[in-house]
Parts: C-alpha cells; structure tokens; sequence
C-alpha cells in the first residue's frame, strides 16, 4: 500500500488544488508563505506550485508541510518592491516509491 492510496501509481499528480492567492507587496530579495490545503498530500512526497503570472518577480516553491498541508513560497527574485493583483496559484503532489 503507497501511503494508504494503492490506486494512485508512483509518479502519479495527485492530488491537486487551483486557487487565487493575493501576494502581499515584497521588497527585493523577501519571500512571503502560504500554507494551502492539499487533501491526501503526505510526507515525503514531492510538491511543486505554479504562478500563473507574466512577472518574471516572484519565483515559487513549495513542501508538504504536514498531512494535507503544503507551504507555498513565493520569493521577489527582482531588484525592487513587487506588488502583483491577485493570481492563479496551482499546486500539485507526486507520489514517491517507499525506500
């Protein structure tokens, strides 16, 4: 059993969210976090997120934080304040092969 979903095969995007996430304004070099649920998200498993943005500013990065939970981080990767209108946020869990 692969962390109490044996019908989803390794390697296998699940489980998903889309969501509208309204950045704070961040000056250059910070980062701000979102904490998303994500129900069947688990330990150990990979997470990845998505802007749907044209802004090259933020780039994001996320982690299963706890069970169903993701953290989301977006980081100002420009050289000046950033402040961007709400976006769509996509995150996505793969799941792994045990050890």
């Amino acid at each position: 059993m692969l962390y109490a979903c044996p019908s989803v095969p390794i390697g296998t995007r699940s489980p998903a969210l889309e969501m509208t996430w309204d950045l704070p304004s961040l000056t250059a070099g910070s980062i701000t976090n979102s904490d998303v649920t994500v129900p069947g998200a688990r330990h150990r498993e990979f997470a990845g997120a998505s802007l749907d943005i044209s802004s090259i500013a933020f780039v994001p990065d996320c982690h299963v934080w706890s069970t169903s939970s993701v953290r989301v981080t977006a980081r100002n990767v420009s050289a000046s304040m950033a402040d961007l209108a709400a976006v769509p946020l996509s995150v996505w869990v793969v799941k792994r092969p045990l050890p």
